[in-house]
Formats: C-alpha cells, structure tokens, sequence
C-alpha cells in the first residue's frame, strides 16, 4: 500500500495537538452558530460609521498647543523665580530698612511697567531709585534689569494664559 503525499500530510495534521484543538473549536462554533437565533439578512449591508479624521486633526493639534503652551508657561514661571532668586541673592547682606527699600522699588517699578502712562508711579519709582543708588550704587540697575525681565516674562505668562483660555 503507497500513500499520497496528500494522505501523508493529512495524517500527520491529525496526530497533532493543534489538530484535535481546532477540530474541538471547529464543532463548538458551528453548534453555536446554527443555534444562536440572531442572524443577520443574506442580503444586509454593514458598514462602520466613517470617522470624522479632520475633527481628530484638530483635536490633535489643539493637544500638542496646549502641550506647547503649558510648557513655555513653566519655562516662563521658573525664569521668574529665577529673577526672583537674584533679587533675594541682592538682598541677603543688607539689612532689613534697606530690603524693604528694595521690596518697595521692585513692587512699584513693576506697577510703572504695568501701567506706563502713570506719572504718579514713574516719580516714585525715580525717588525710590535715588535713594537706593545713594546706598548701594550701581547695583540699582541690575534689579531695574531683573525688574524689567520679571514684568516682560509675566506679562508673556498672562498673554499665554489668555489666548490658551480661548
């Protein structure tokens, strides 16, 4: 007795573990198949709903600039506390009048910044800056320098926050 190669192959299929697997699935789903009472019309067309890919686009790309934004707004906010570091760095070997005297500086040349047409502000920042030149020279214009950062940076910070709100 030859064998076919056919029947060779279909013998070696079936001494397999696969085979008996499959063969055990095989007649579990076609029992339930001819059993299950939902069936779909021969004649039924299915289709998926089509998927709005320009709306996900843009939520996309509104994702990544809130991403974007979110991280210059903590960009700007540690470069702020850093401005701040050094005005508290200008600060530590004076003494407590003459902090305050700075305090005092840097809260109105920042509202001066803020609101430019008050005269009122510049004339008290002007004063105020005399009277820290006189006790502690040159040092003045760098803490007007990181006064000017600080304000510049805050007013990015807000307008940041603004168009992100919109």
């Amino acid at each position: 007795m030859v064998l076919s190669n056919a029947d060779y192959i279909s013998g070696l299929r079936r001494s397999t573990k696969f085979y008996y697997q499959y063969q055990s699935i095989k007649d579990e789903y076609n029992n339930f198949s001819q059993n299950t009472p939902y069936q779909i019309h021969p004649k039924a067309i299915t289709a998926s709903k089509p998927i709005n890919t320009k709306q996900i686009a843009e939520l996309v790309k509104n994702l990544q600039k809130s991403e974007q934004t979110s991280s210059k707004l903590t960009e700007v906010a540690s470069k702020i506390k850093e401005i701040e570091k050094k005005i508290k760095e200008f600060k530590k070997p004076l003494d407590n009048d003459l902090a305050e005297l700075i305090d005092q500086f840097v809260e109105t040349k920042k509202k001066s910044l803020k609101n430019d047409e008050n005269k009122q502000l510049r004339k008290e920042v002007g004063e105020l800056k005399q009277q820290l030149k006189k006790l502690i020279g040159e040092k003045v214009d760098e803490i007007i320098r990181c006064c000017e950062d600080s304000i510049k940076l805050e007013q990015k910070n807000e307008t940041r926050t603004i168009a992100n709100s919109n």
